[in-house]
């Protein structure tokens, strides 16, 4: 071949090698698991995916192939029946990933090759060997130090592990210190203790390389063993000379495997769109199917026909943006059908719908949406039905309303309170740099960990896993807080800065120019729980408890001569658990209109409920609304600044004067394990895929949310289905008070002043009735001149 031609490459993947090593490091970082919404787990799919679609991207081999191990024994367990026999069980969970990686291959036309009774390695050398023979160039992709035995002569490998490292002859010998050929000779001496590979006893790798660069081979060594000066090493050798040659053999990769597989097999073809895009669909990996040219869209039947009339709708996606048209007809939302259905906000996006129900994209938006509707209407009966028609698509115009109504802003009173936050923050900033004993960028995570983890010297609490840097993550420094007082000033500064950028200066920019006012958009597919979400400004974030978060809430003010009216439901999660839990203590509590954090005071501690103190209502707080968050001992003694063991018992206490309580917990835990998600009070479903995992602090996650859902997401189905009924009251009387925001359990009118206490009345009438629970709902109504000052 001349100077100026450039060889064909070979890129030999050795699969599960990357496999296990991708997936185990992520595992490490303490990234979230990755599942279906049928709870299939994903990671190990989606990481081989990527680094498969990443090597053909930046490199463009012409030839490739995924090389994986076979099932049974190999010629090595023959020889040596303790071979890997040490060898960590591979997570199940990975393994029941293995085949769906090899029908990703088949679509994405990978070649997969393997052999009976032989290793991947051997499979890899084999193919390397004869693909050098023929003139192309082998790259080995594989983090096995095994492999580097067969570097050379046309043969590289390249560690995706390392960022792509490449080892040629000179990178192996300055990364092992022997040169390729003599890769099996030092792996013989040292040994392998991920094969079980006993190698020569007391020889580490430094000192076999040592020898061999004394003696030249394993060969010369053990000929000469009695000249090697240092006695352990020499008796070592004199003494296990079977054993080396034993491991020798095991290390030594077969590159004469019988294989049928043709060099020209593996030529890289483009992959089958039609199959590819069906898999990506499979394993909801929707992003890439973007990618795929997948054929124009053609008139079909649809497959979810069940051979009934189309029906006589108006089809939207999201009716409210739309305006909520009255068509005269029937509507039917896509939004909310996969909303209701699928219950991930991220899953229904438009595009992610096509993507999820479609062969492919219909010619209008149109079909497009009926396509959808037939696919998704099936799904939405029975309590879901309900939901649609009762709750979720009647709530549309009252949102409408909201956001067309909008709230207004004290400017004035904002613009101050952004002058004071600006002070604020300079009297920190030089409070911080004085403590710290140096200037530096406060808001650069990077600068603050080397100012508290190498200047200060404060315990660091891990490194973040993608840049590495020490993390300052607000939890972190949260469990530092005491351990210096520059921590808590950062703290401060931080939330200060977060609130003024978010709200404090950002809201003066989002006021309409037409009336003065701030229009939210309220999301109603925004959070699984089914509670709403809002943007443009956020208002479920504003702190509630912080005097700064106060500060905020001054601002929204009604109009002039106008007042704001407040009504929360008070502890409506709390009084949902007693309902769910039917436990007699807990029922009882509230039918009383007990305080119920001095009742569980009262039957923790075992004392009258007047002896109860301020200290143990605070902790009987804590316990009973981290019950309902599923907190753990450890949450607890944080939150209250008690050792653990004493949180410990609080809890235990608390389940053996609440045991109704946890029956329930663990009866919802165990029913979600066996359908896969949870169901509110009115059968709204939320998939918790992770109620199966395998990993141990996915599944205790999943566990606490297969618990909270219930009561956040009946609370939410409650607030829906309260503003449905307050909205008609305010219309059918023909009042002018408006409703205009929904946050958290709380709804917030404007009312003109000679209306405020009938609307008073009637909301608070309306939010308690929404539905006949085993206790009262409470609602507590507050009116005033601005969102903070109302009682």
């Amino acid at each position: 071949m001349g100077d100026n031609q450039i060889m064909p490459r070979l890129f030999l993947v050795d699969a599960f090698n990357l496999i296990f090593r991708a997936y185990h490091a992520r595992q490490r970082s303490g990234a979230p698991p990755m599942r279906t919404s049928r709870g299939s787990s994903t990671e190990a799919i989606y990481i081989f995916h990527n680094m498969i679609r990443r090597l053909q991207k930046q490199y463009a081999p012409e030839y490739l192939a995924a090389v994986f191990e076979s099932e049974g024994p190999t010629f090595r367990d023959k020889a040596y029946a303790g071979y890997k026999a040490t060898r960590a069980e591979t997570p199940a969970e990975l393994l029941e990933q293995i085949p769906a990686i090899e029908r990703m291959l088949a679509a994405m036309r990978v070649p997969v090759v393997k052999a009976p009774g032989y290793e991947a390695d051997d499979v890899i050398g084999t193919l390397a060997r004869r693909a050098a023979e023929a003139g192309i160039e082998v790259w080995m992709i594989s983090s096995d130090k095994d492999l580097l035995q067969l570097v050379g002569n046309g043969i590289f490998m390249m560690d995706p592990m390392k960022n792509d490292t490449l080892y040629d002859p000179a990178k192996v010998a300055e990364f092992k210190g022997v040169p390729p050929e003599r890769i099996v000779d030092l792996l013989a001496l040292v040994g392998d203790s991920s094969d079980n590979i006993p190698g020569a006893p007391g020889i580490g790798e430094k000192g076999a390389v040592q020898l061999l660069g004394e003696f030249g081979s394993l060969d010369q060594l053990l000929e000469r063993a009695g000249e090697v000066s240092r006695k352990s090493y020499r008796e070592s050798l004199l003494n296990h000379r079977e054993q080396i040659e034993l491991s020798r053999q095991l290390a030594t990769i077969e590159t004469n495997v019988p294989l049928e597989t043709a060099l020209e097999s593996l030529r890289v073809q483009p992959p089958d769109p039609e199959a590819l895009a069906a898999f990506y669909r499979e394993y909801e990996f929707l992003s890439f199917l973007k990618e795929l040219e997948l054929p124009a869209a053609a008139p079909q039947e649809d497959d979810s026909d069940t051979g009934e009339p189309e029906p006589d709708t108006a089809v939207f996606y999201d009716w409210k943006a739309a305006g909520c048209p009255d068509p005269g007809k029937p509507v039917e939302d896509v939004l909310l059908y996969a909303f209701l259905v699928l219950a991930d906000p991220s899953a229904c996006a438009l595009e992610s719908l096509i993507a999820r129900y479609l062969e492919r994209a219909p010619a209008t938006r149109e079909e497009t949406l009926r396509a959808l509707a037939r696919r998704l209407r099936p799904q939405v009966a029975g309590d879901l039905r309900r939901l649609y028609e009762e709750v979720d698509l009647p709530l549309m115009p009252v949102l409408l309303r909201m956001e067309r109504a909008g709230v207004r802003i004290d400017t004035e009173r904002l613009a101050a309170l952004s002058s004071g936050l600006e002070a604020a923050l300079a009297k920190l900033t030089d409070e911080i740099y004085a403590l710290a004993g140096t200037p530096f960028n406060i808001n650069s995570p990077k600068q603050l960990g080397e100012v508290l983890f190498e200047r200060l010297g404060l315990q660091p609490q891990g490194k973040t896993s993608k840049t590495k840097a020490y993390s300052t993550a607000a939890d972190v420094l949260e469990a530092l807080a005491a351990s210096h007082p520059v921590v808590a000033k950062i703290l401060e500064f931080r939330q200060i800065s977060k609130l003024k950028g978010t709200y404090v200066d950002a809201l003066p920019q989002l006021i309409s120019p037409e009336d003065g006012r701030v229009h939210t958009t309220f999301n109603p597919a925004g959070a699984a729980t089914g509670r709403l979400s809002s943007t443009d400004p956020n208002l479920q974030n504003i702190p509630v408890r912080t005097e700064l978060g106060r500060e905020i809430r001054s601002c929204f003010v009604p109009e002039p001569g106008w007042v704001l009216l407040s009504a929360d439901y008070s502890q409506i999660e709390l009084r949902l658990l007693a309902h769910f839990s039917s436990d007699a203590a807990l029922v009882e509590a509230f039918r009383r209109n007990e305080d119920i954090h001095t009742r569980t005071a009262s039957e923790i501690h075992g004392v009258p409920p007047l002896m109860v103190t301020p200290e143990m209502r605070r902790a009987a707080k804590a316990v009973n609304f981290g019950i309902v968050y599923g907190q753990t001992p450890f949450g607890l003694s944080q939150q209250l600044g008690i050792p653990q063991e004493e949180a410990r018992l609080y809890i235990q206490k608390y389940f053996e004067r609440y045991p109704g309580v946890r029956m329930w917990i663990d009866r919802t835990i165990e029913e979600v394990r066996s359908r896969g998600f949870t169901l509110t009070l009115w059968g709204r479903r939320r998939p918790i895929p992770d109620i199966a995992s395998k990993n141990p602090n996915a599944r205790a996650f999943a566990e606490r949310t297969a618990v909270n859902t219930p009561l956040q997401g009946t609370a939410a189905d409650l607030m829906r289905k309260a503003m449905i009924e307050v909205d008609a009251e305010l219309q059918r009387r023909g009042w002018r008070s408006r409703l205009l925001l929904q946050v958290h359990d709380e709804l917030v009118l404007e009312c003109p002043p000679e209306e405020l206490e009938e609307v008073r009345a009637m909301v608070k009438r309306a939010m308690e009735g929404v539905e006949k629970l085993s206790v009262p709902l409470l609602v507590e109504t507050a009116a005033g001149p601005n969102w903070r000052d109302v009682e």
